[in-house]
């Protein structure tokens, strides 16, 4: 399987990612006892729709997706690749998810509970103050992300109802 690793080779691969590359050797054993491995499949769902998330996802391998419906169709938001922070937002906000966060491809993932995640949030460990540095580059790399995408749309839309209007 393409996206698989043992899980003893993860915290090798984890110190070599940017996202993580400036944590310590213990804080990344700290970080993977907080966390449960995880092997995904190709479209395996991690969070669905209209629930409250209960994980935030880091990929160490593969690839995750955040989907939101449009009709009966899925529109893919944001791809994550092997670094990234996957369903901080939902976690923050305690509501329910307003995206489906699914595998791209095989992956592996480490998963922290929301407990964790909360956990961390109150306390100043050296861990927990890295982490959130790079929560917060997440999410701004995300808006950066998804304002591009907007644009996108808006663009093609705008393109459309010309057309539509040329036409008619």
């Amino acid at each position: 399987v393409s996206g698989w690793c043992p899980p003893d080779q993860v915290q090798q691969l984890l110190s070599v990612l940017p996202t993580f590359s400036g944590f310590s050797s213990e804080e990344l054993t700290m970080l993977l006892a907080l966390c449960k491995y995880r092997h995904v499949v190709q479209g395996d769902v991690l969070a669905e729709f209209n629930t409250a998330p209960e994980f935030m996802f880091m990929v160490v391998r593969g690839a995750l997706r955040a989907s939101i419906r449009r009709g009966s169709q899925l529109e893919q938001l944001l791809v994550y690749g092997p670094g990234d922070l996957v369903g901080i937002p939902s976690l923050l906000e305690g509501g329910p998810a307003h995206v489906q966060i699914a595998a791209r491809e095989d992956s592996v993932v480490l998963q922290m509970h929301r407990s964790a995640f909360e956990a961390l949030r109150t306390k100043y460990s050296g861990l927990a103050c890295k982490l959130f540095d790079r929560v917060n580059f997440q999410l701004v790399r995300d808006l950066r992300r998804l304002n591009r995408h907007l644009g996108l749309i808006r663009a093609i839309r705008r393109f459309n109802e010309h057309n539509k209007a040329k036409h008619v």
